[in-house]
């Protein structure tokens, strides 16, 4: 059920609670058409038109005779059949009036006798034929009586015909038979009066006597009305049980569930009640059914159905009804149940109004309950409030109807209706409860389809993370070569270290020791051997110095100082610097100015000018090194791309020795001094400096070489920006 049906039906719900609430306004008649009652034995109904009322409560006051068994030839003999009902006389010994309905104060026997005055002849002959025939038919031929339980055995008499029995009256408790069973008789008269007599006895209930009204109408009436209880009866305990075993196998399959349980037994009990109360159905199922079996269910039915309500309630509104006030309804009806298990139905149908009471504070309770429930906005409190507002109408009604606040005639439908507001009750528990689990199983249904979609793109997400994992483990893989290259390479770096240190050092040691030894021992020589030493120490100082660099231009430690240069004002700068160093060298310096389309004083980088000026100086003096007298060193430039540069590319070329093919991958790693040309000179950590100082500027550098002809070292770095 989705949001709008479930609005709709609290709103049925609603709608049908206010009409019938006011039906049972409009139900009620004013005092002039009160039906009649019974006056010191006698009612009278010749004024009451029992075609337009269809039926009447014989309430009142009855003649009753208590301990006394009369039998209604009796009272015939001390009747006079030419007068009226109140000239009577032979009156019988003992006789007092009794309230009908109302219960005897003892047990015991008791007999009870009331006159009902009918139409007379005379009153008729005031109507047309066709009234006075019809009038006539429904007196001679079609009377009939409701007579519910009486307590708790019978027999009735109607102008000396026997017309029913329940049990077998006695005068003692073994002589008595309990039965209580409403019937339905029907009888026919050409009487103006009915002299109805009622033997009956108890002594095996804590109550007896006529506890509620009996009612007299028209055959027709009396025989729908009867059909009627009864289909509904059937009504109510196939519905309640058909729901109680539909929640059980709810149940069943799953057990998280307690409201099914709680529910389907609650309704399976109120089923077989049905059967027990109202027509008492199961003795038309089974005649010779057990009385006080029957009235030990109907008791148990009452007793254990309290609590198992609660506990529904509470399994659907946990926050608001108490765990104590359920612990104490569970002990209160083992209590009572006990009571009707282990002792007489005299005995524990005394204590019967001590658990109404009790049950009276538990619903005043849950009232309170459902009340807060619905200020909370709790699931499904709206529509419990509204049911249960239904069932106390319904009620209400009863309480009306019972006290004959409303009766019934052919415009008005009065009756008891208790058992109707529970089945709207039961059946709208039902759809809550089926809404709740559709709202569950719709929830389910979408996670399925999640699901459905999840698996149909697992697929392509485990080849999506095989493939991550393939390049994950490429990455390690060539993590792992790194670090073996980087452990190579430490390795490597710590021999280099040794053996350059070692060197220098040993001739420092042989220096002095030859000057300690006095083996030296002229000033000039001394002087001389102190000089070396000194050059031998400065040598040092600079590896130290380059390897420091070397190892924060690698770390990234090293902090830039950029700023923003024309590459036409760096040309010029490194140009000028260094053109006396290589004229002393006796070598040609030379800056081309070539064909290239680059605007230089258009062109400009970002770049730490102490550092660039480094990586120049070490390339430029590592070209002095290996050029020989009369050669030629120059420095160019050039545009990538031509047509929109973003990059400028410095070349630095000499004609030296060159470098052999097999050192030239090797020329920017540390302590690398070649192996046949360009070898044993300076400490090898220059190239390897200026290589980390241009890709700290986010550039590259490479060399290319010809032994013998040409070298060119190619500086590329990336530009900023240009100028007007």
């Amino acid at each position: 059920m989705n949001n709008k049906t479930y609005k709709s039906f609290i709103f049925k719900l609603s709608l049908l609670a206010i009409i019938f609430m006011l039906l049972i306004g409009c139900a009620q008649q004013s005092i002039n058409e009160r039906p009649p009652i019974a006056i010191n034995g006698v009612i009278d109904l010749s004024n009451w038109d029992l075609d337009e009322y269809v039926r009447v409560n014989l309430e009142g006051t009855w003649e009753f005779y208590w301990e006394q068994l009369i039998e209604p030839s009796v009272f015939s003999e001390t009747r006079s059949t030419e007068s009226l009902p109140s000239q009577r006389h032979g009156l019988l010994n003992n006789k007092n009036y009794i309230n009908v309905p109302s219960a005897w104060p003892q047990a015991g026997y008791a007999t009870y006798r009331l006159i009902v005055v009918l139409e007379q002849q005379s009153k008729r002959q005031e109507y047309s034929p066709e009234k006075q025939e019809l009038i006539s038919q429904q007196i001679t031929n079609h009377l009939a009586l409701h007579i519910p339980k009486l307590s708790t055995a019978y027999t009735l008499w109607i102008n000396n015909e026997l017309i029913a029995s329940n049990g077998i009256v006695g005068m003692e408790s073994d002589a008595t038979i309990p039965h209580t069973e409403p019937k339905f008789v029907t009888f026919d008269t050409n009487n103006d009066s009915l002299d109805i007599v009622i033997q009956a006895s108890n002594f095996h209930h804590s109550t007896g006597g006529i506890l509620k009204n009996i009612s007299l109408g028209t055959e027709d009436f009396i025989t729908t009305f009867s059909n009627w209880q009864i289909a509904f009866d059937l009504i109510v305990f196939g519905s309640l049980f058909v729901v109680g075993i539909y929640h059980l196998i709810f149940y069943f399959y799953r057990k998280k569930e307690a409201s099914n349980l709680y529910f389907g037994v609650f309704s399976i009990i109120v089923g077989i009640r049905a059967l027990l109360v109202g027509t008492a159905f199961i003795f038309q199922l089974f005649p010779n059914f057990n009385w006080e079996l029957a009235l030990t269910i109907e008791y148990l039915t009452f007793y254990l159905g309290t609590p198992i309500f609660i506990l529904y309630l509470r399994s659907i509104l946990p926050q608001e009804i108490s765990l104590k006030v359920i612990q104490l309804s569970i002990v209160i009806s083992i209590f009572f149940s006990a009571l009707v298990v282990l002792t007489p139905v005299r005995i524990y149908s005394q204590f019967n109004i001590y658990y109404q009471i009790i049950a009276i504070f538990l619903i005043l309770y849950l009232l309170y309950a459902l009340i807060l429930a619905c200020t909370r906005r709790r699931d499904g409190a709206i529509a419990i409030g509204l049911a249960v507002l239904f069932f106390v109408s319904t009620i209400i009604n009863d309480i009306l109807y019972e006290n004959s606040l409303i009766f019934q005639s052919k415009s008005i439908i009065a009756a008891s209706l208790s058992s109707w507001g529970f089945l709207v009750f039961v059946l709208s528990q039902s759809i809550i409860l089926s809404r709740k689990f559709t709202k569950a199983f719709t929830r389910i249904e979408e996670m399925t389809e999640n699901l459905k979609q999840l698996n149909e793109s697992l697929e392509d997400k485990v080849n999506e993370r095989t493939l991550a994992l393939e390049t994950s483990n490429k990455k390690l893989e060539q993590a792992y070569t790194d670090i073996s290259n980087m452990e190579q390479s430490r390795s490597e770096l710590l021999t280099n270290i040794s053996h350059d240190l070692k060197s220098p050092m040993a001739s420092v040691l042989g220096y002095a020791n030859a000057i300690l030894d006095g083996t030296i021992d002229t000033p000039e020589q001394q002087k001389r051997y102190l000089q070396r030493i000194k050059e031998r120490i400065q040598g040092l100082n600079h590896l130290t110095e380059d390897l420091f660099d070397l190892t924060q231009l690698e770390a990234r430690k090293l902090k830039l100082q950029v700023s923003t240069v024309s590459v036409e004002h760096l040309l010029q700068f490194v140009y000028k610097k260094y053109l006396q160093d290589v004229k002393s060298a006796q070598i040609q310096f030379i800056f081309e100015k070539n064909d290239s389309p680059c605007i230089l004083k258009t062109l400009s980088i970002e770049v730490d000018i102490e550092r660039i000026d480094r990586a120049f100086a070490n390339i430029i003096y590592n070209a002095i090194k290996f050029t020989p007298a009369e050669g030629t060193i120059s420095l160019d430039y050039d545009c990538l791309p031509a047509d929109n540069p973003s990059e400028i590319i410095f070349k630095i070329t000499d004609n030296g020795v060159g470098i052999t093919a097999d050192d030239l991958p090797q020329v920017f790693n540390r302590f690398f001094t070649g192996s046949k040309s360009r070898t044993n000179s300076g400490s090898g950590l220059g190239l390897s400096i200026t290589k980390e100082i241009i890709e700290y500027h986010n550039g590259r550098i490479w060399v290319t070489s010809t032994p013998s002809i040409e070298t060119t070292f190619y500086i590329s770095l990336p530009l900023l920006q240009t100028y007007e």
